[in-house]
């Protein structure tokens, strides 16, 4: 099952894996790292750090089918999964350089300051013309408050 997820995952550009419960994570894990035109993808409830790892290393792939080209990763939703840090969320968010909305939410591992700058980093660089910005860190160099979460990163799927 693991090859057929595979190759049928390489051409997908939207999946939900919301509280897929029967798959191994192994078995998405080496899927995800071949995900490299998927859009909009929902792992909700089951994401783990080497999930994200996994579509980071799909997002940072720019080769498809020879033709160099950027990743098309946009929106990502890895909320409520108790297996979910900061340092893999750092990666993705640097890797997956077209990612509008990453829905954090519910996500005990993730200090406040990754939950609260996410969202604010990705708003600037989405509105930043040259894509040169500083990348991003999950680490909380100005000692801001790590306990608290402003408001919810509210996330849509679109039909």
């Amino acid at each position: 099952s693991m090859k057929y997820f595979e190759d049928f995952i390489e051409n997908v550009t939207e999946l939900n894996m919301t509280s897929v419960s029967k798959m191994s994570k192994t078995v998405i894990a080496q899927g995800l790292k071949r995900a490299v035109r998927m859009t909009n993808i929902s792992l909700r409830y089951i994401a783990t750090d080497e999930l994200v790892f996994a579509l980071s290393a799909a997002a940072a792939s720019n080769d498809i089918n020879d033709q160099v080209t950027t990743n098309p990763l946009r929106l990502v939703d890895i909320s409520f999964s108790s297996d979910v840090t900061d340092a893999s969320v750092e990666i993705l968010v640097n890797e997956a350089v077209n990612l509008e909305r990453c829905n954090l939410r519910g996500n005990r591992r993730i200090s406040g300051w990754c939950y609260n700058q996410v969202p604010i980093y990705l708003s600037r660089r989405q509105n930043k013309s040259d894509k040169k910005m500083k990348k991003f860190s999950a680490k909380d160099d100005d000692k801001i408050e790590r306990k608290r979460r402003k408001g919810d990163n509210i996330f849509f799927f679109t039909a």
